[in-house]
């Protein structure tokens, strides 16, 4: 099976919405297959993601407001269908180091 076949599969699967394609630093995109919702947490100057824990993810979406949402949509003129949240940082110092 060659390389494009692959990424035409994966781009396939993306725009059917079985996977996330998420851009990374260098321009490239990674695939993250998980079917639940969830946030990742990208390490600044690098393409190296780890997932947020599911339970904290959830504390960050339940903490948005919908009279926020609510708001957005009416200044703008939009429709929220949904919320990504990335974050972004650098490992403590403390932290052991992954392989993500």
């Amino acid at each position: 099976m060659s390389l494009a076949t692959v990424y035409n599969t994966l781009d396939l699967f993306s725009s059917a919405g079985l996977i996330l394609r998420i851009p990374s630093k260098s321009g490239s995109f990674r695939y993250c297959g998980g079917q639940r919702s969830h946030m990742h947490f990208q390490f600044q100057g690098s393409d190296q993601m780890m997932d947020v824990p599911a339970d904290l993810g959830e504390k960050i979406m339940e903490s948005i407001p919908a009279s926020i949402l609510s708001e957005i949509e009416d200044r703008m003129g939009v429709r929220i269908d949904s919320v990504d949240v990335q974050l972004k940082g650098a490992r403590a110092e403390s932290a052991p180091s992954t392989d993500s």
